[in-house]
């Protein structure tokens, strides 16, 4: 092991954990620097910490931050291998080899779409309102990416039959459609990623064991004056939602998304992630964060900027 492991990750630092206001990078720096790291980059924005950092012994890294909080992505590369494969093209000309695993999602929104890519995604289709993936779209993604045992997060109910249709008919690798029906399912289900074993199956199981420990929750205008499972809504107005079932309504779409959180049982969570849609004004995120801390002051929060069409808020809480 000459080069070492190129390790980048995302860090959520947390109360439980660190004091998160007065968390010291130039200390983890310092850390990284005393195990041998080099090649350091590290900066804290708002509660995550980003870093990449060369090292031999990623799991000292991995380990140590972890006291601080939880991870929201991690990517570790054998820089080692990558050099020889170099070395090796330029001796010869070799077949591509095929990946052991890869992820095609689908996702509609510039930070969406990067979001997904940072947890680990080897592709992403672009599912945009009125937009729905074709079999087709996903068997051009298997192809494209060329792996033995490819994981499919449709990350939206509606896909889910194009994605199982692609499955049956491609036969160049083994496709393991998981059933994500939402983007928060499909957040979840690769925040919990584990690519270390040799069976594909319990991979498949842990990405499903993901999705379950979370509940997601959308906001957006109601279309129709409507009465649905007792919650009384106005043409224009903002519903909050969970999969299909109606769960509350208001005038103003944040207050919509702190009563959803509510219904979801936030106040019993730890985690929450949120998806600002591209309606959402920076003066609506800074009111949604002040409400947030004022009535779940106990729930660890991430936001961002997702994009997305239809959704002014994409809620996630584990």
């Amino acid at each position: 092991m000459k080069y070492g492991y190129c390790t980048e990750f995302l860090l959520q630092l947390q109360k439980s954990k660190t004091d998160t206001e007065n968390f010291s990078v130039e200390d983890l720096i310092e850390f990284f620097k005393s195990v041998g790291g080099d090649s350091i980059v590290a900066f804290k924005t708002g509660t995550v910490v980003k870093v990449h950092v060369h090292t031999l012994t990623p799991g000292k890294i991995l380990n140590h931050c972890q006291q601080f909080g939880e991870f929201l992505s991690v990517k570790v590369e054998n820089m080692t291998l990558q050099h020889n494969e170099v070395i090796g093209k330029k001796e010869v000309i070799k077949p591509v080899k095929k990946k052991k695993y890869a992820v095609v999602a689908v996702a509609n929104g510039e930070g969406l779409i990067k979001t997904f890519r940072d947890l680990g995604a080897d592709e992403v289709i672009d599912g945009g309102q009125g937009h729905n993936p074709s079999t087709e779209d996903f068997i051009n993604s298997f192809d494209k990416i060329n792996a033995e045992n490819v994981f499919v997060l449709p990350n939206n109910s509606n896909i889910i039959m194009a994605a199982e249709q692609a499955a049956n008919i491609y036969d160049k690798s083994k496709v393991y459609v998981i059933g994500t029906k939402n983007i928060g399912d499909g957040y979840s289900a690769m925040a919990s990623a584990d690519y270390l074993s040799d069976d594909p199956e319990t991979i498949k199981n842990l990405l499903e064991e993901g999705l379950a420990s979370s509940v997601t929750g959308m906001v957006t205008r109601a279309v129709r004056n409507a009465c649905i499972n007792d919650v009384k809504i106005k043409e224009g107005a903002y519903i909050g939602f969970k999969n299909k079932v109606m769960l509350c309504s208001d005038d103003d779409k944040t207050k919509t998304a702190l009563s959803l959180l509510d219904k979801l049982g936030g106040k019993d969570k730890d985690f929450l992630v949120v998806f600002f849609g591209k309606n959402v004004t920076e003066e609506e995120k800074a009111d949604f964060e002040e409400m947030l801390e004022e009535s779940f002051p106990d729930l660890e929060y991430y936001g961002i900027d997702g994009g997305q069409d239809a959704y002014d808020y994409i809620t996630v809480l584990r």
